[in-house]
């Protein structure tokens, strides 16, 4: 067993993955590896876009076991709607005997929060994953989400998930704490991504 930590953050679009990962992370010292960053893509057409997002992923798979084997700690953020991608992650996780790990699933429950966010992605191009710019880009993703599953975890000894509705600013009761959900959960109450309980 390592030291290494290791933070999946998933879900639907424009519900504050990226946001929260650039203050997060920085806070717990733990290096970011983001899809965004891996290549823009061209939603014009499915198949296009399937391409474009396969080719990010396995970009990102790379970084992330290039961090991992050199006993470095990550945060990867992206949507991860397919268990495969998420599967990716969890087997470097198990491979590299990480300490702990921790999944964040983020959601929005507010349409008209989400319209505003979209609206903001129009008027500047430069947000992460600005192409994804109207309420279809949410519907997609929700609709292409695979359920995460206890099953996906196994022989990973600890880990949580941690359910964000970034629109009403509230974590999910936690059912499974751990010692890092539980620093994440600090870090998101101390820079105003939840509110007090």
């Amino acid at each position: 067993m390592t030291n290494q930590r290791l933070v999946l953050i998933c879900g639907h679009a424009a519900c504050l993955k990226t946001s929260l990962s650039l203050v997060v992370a920085p806070r717990l010292k733990i290096n970011l590896v983001n899809t965004y960053g891996m290549g823009t893509f061209d939603p014009s057409s499915p198949v296009k876009l399937a391409r474009d997002r396969a080719v990010r992923y396995e970009r990102l798979f790379a970084i992330a076991d290039t961090y991992l084997s050199k006993g470095l700690s990550i945060w990867v953020d992206g949507n991860f709607p397919r268990r495969a991608w998420r599967s990716k992650i969890l087997d470097m996780a198990r491979y590299y005997h990480i300490a702990e790990l921790a999944v964040i699933y983020c959601h929005c429950s507010k349409a008209l929060t989400l319209k505003d966010r979209f609206e903001r992605r129009r008027v500047d191009p430069n947000q992460p994953d600005a192409n994804a710019s109207d309420m279809s880009a949410y519907y997609g993703s929700v609709s292409q989400f695979e359920p995460l599953l206890d099953s996906e975890f196994a022989d990973i000894a600890k880990w949580e998930i941690l359910y964000y509705d970034s629109c009403c600013k509230i974590l999910a009761e936690r059912s499974q704490p751990t010692a890092l959900g539980s620093k994440i959960y600090d870090q998101m109450l101390a820079s105003g991504f939840i509110g007090p309980a």
